[in-house]
């Protein structure tokens, strides 16, 4: 370790006289990576990169690399040059992500980050990238980038992030992790009702399945789909005006908790369905499809993994009057050799149903 910490200081001291005493020339872009140390100094960053933002650069990429997330200060960056911001490792508090003072800033991108903020804020981002980040546990994180017209959210944890209105938004990628506190409570001791974060309440090495949790919600715990309290839709209701939708998911809880309240889907044009469950994740198909009036394409990714799946002819029955999609021109099914092919059936028979021209409209069906 004292080695170590011999490097760090050496490193500190390089870069210091490298940054601080340049002539203030402006720059093109700043990067900073530090892969081979087992930890820096978070205040020093921070200092480096806000003595960077005032060379009125354009591009600041910070990738630290480090074995622990390094704490950056909990004030906001200000600059009117930044125009792209790449954040790696590190860990945001305060009001490190409120970038109003950013006012030319149009690309973000945050991989692998402890982000603890309140709000993701910004009046001018067009493009957001947030990748297997660790967002705050027992408070939802709100992100509010009203201009934004790409969205990335991938592979991440903690509290699923509550996305305001984007009604400029094109374009979203949205694959939840493993979003350990949107759980239920139902079913474990009441005193750990609203906390939702352990093993046994996520459904995880019990009976119960956390994937049918959504219909079995106790209606009082924070995380409940009938609990008044709750906003009206977390994830769904920021990206209801996107023409392009890509959704993958490890547990279906937050996206059916959002289905029962979520609001059209008016520009929606492609819905791409990945690693898509056929059980428990067809009364989900159903219910984008009756919020998607003009959707033309739908791609449907299942599973690998073989299912039973216990077609309900009640339920498919009653889905055939309600379905209508006057402007489907694509399907295309993409499943296993061995997968349930009586349920895939039931479920092209209530779209060709819906399809108000059954000729135009293309059918593809892939096996791998």
């Amino acid at each position: 370790m004292q080695a170590y910490a011999v490097a760090v200081d050496r490193l500190s001291r390089f870069v210091n006289r490298l940054l601080l005493l340049r002539d203030p020339v402006p720059l093109q872009e700043c990067k900073f990576r530090f892969d081979s140390f087992p930890y820096v100094d978070g205040a020093e960053v921070d200092v480096w990169i806000r003595h960077a933002l005032s060379w009125q650069v354009p591009v600041l990429i910070a990738r630290l690399g480090t074995n622990v997330h390094t704490a950056l200060a909990d004030h906001p960056l200000v600059s009117m040059h930044l125009k792209r911001l790449e954040l790696s490792e590190v860990k945001l508090t305060g009001s490190y992500l409120d970038l109003s003072s950013c006012t030319a800033l149009e690309d973000l991108k945050l991989h692998a980050c402890m982000i603890c903020v309140g709000e993701i804020f910004s009046l001018s981002l067009k493009r957001m990238k947030i990748t297997r980040c660790n967002f705050n546990f027992g408070a939802i994180t709100h992100i509010s980038v009203s201009s934004l017209r790409s969205l990335e959210l991938v592979d991440c944890k903690g509290q699923t992030p509550l996305l305001e209105s984007m009604p400029s938004l094109e374009r979203a990628f949205v694959k939840l992790g493993y979003f350990d506190e949107d759980r239920c409570g139902k079913g474990t001791d009441a005193c750990y009702c609203d906390e939702a974060t352990n093993a046994e309440h996520s459904g995880e090495d019990t009976d119960e399945d956390s994937y049918g949790l959504c219909e079995k919600c106790c209606g009082q715990c924070a995380n409940c789909c009938d609990n008044d309290n709750n906003p009206p839709c977390v994830l769904l209701g920021g990206l209801s005006s996107v023409t392009y939708f890509k959704l993958a998911t490890n547990s279906l809880f937050t996206i059916k908790r959002d289905l029962k309240r979520c609001p059209m889907f008016s520009n929606l044009r492609t819905l791409v369905l990945d690693d898509w469950y056929l059980n428990d994740g067809v009364p989900a198909i159903f219910c984008f499809l009756l919020r998607t009036p003009l959707l033309q394409t739908l791609i449907l990714k299942l599973r690998k993994e073989i299912e039973d799946y216990d077609v309900d002819k009640g339920f498919s029955k009653s889905m055939e009057w309600f379905i209508y999609l006057p402007h489907l021109r694509v399907i295309e099914v993409e499943c296993t050799t061995s997968g349930n092919r009586v349920g895939l059936w039931e479920l092209l028979k209530i779209l060709d149903v819906g399809v108000k021209y059954p000729q135009q409209c293309t059918v593809t069906v892939r096996r791998v």
